[in-house]
């Protein structure tokens, strides 16, 4: 069964099918133990679950964080795009405004 990824986590060993992405699964596990380490750096607490779930809550607010980051980002960015398309829009009429002149003289 090569499709199967042999982890342990905590003191607890799983089985994860996956298929063609173990490569994937082994960054997504090593990022976890990355967290879990820090989190057991900064907290007291030994309980594995409960260690778990802190870490779990921990990637979740840095995807929610990051997510924000990105709809700032966005917002920025359109907040941007409008003002250089103000920007072109007045010189185009200013180069109209000079080109009519020019023809006047």
């Amino acid at each position: 069964m090569d499709d199967i990824l042999q982890i342990k986590l905590l003191g607890t060993a799983l089985s994860i099918k996956a298929g063609d992405n173990k490569e994937y699964i082994r960054k997504v596990v090593s990022y976890y133990q990355k967290k879990l380490q820090e989190t057991q750096e900064r907290s007291p607490m030994q309980d594995p679950l409960k260690l778990s779930i802190l870490t779990s809550f921990n990637i979740i607010d840095e995807l929610f964080k990051a997510e924000g980051d990105r709809g700032q980002t966005a917002s920025s960015c359109s907040t941007i795009e409008e003002e250089l398309e103000d920007a072109a829009r007045s010189l185009i009429e200013q180069i109209d405004r000079i080109l009519e002149d020019n023809e006047e003289i």
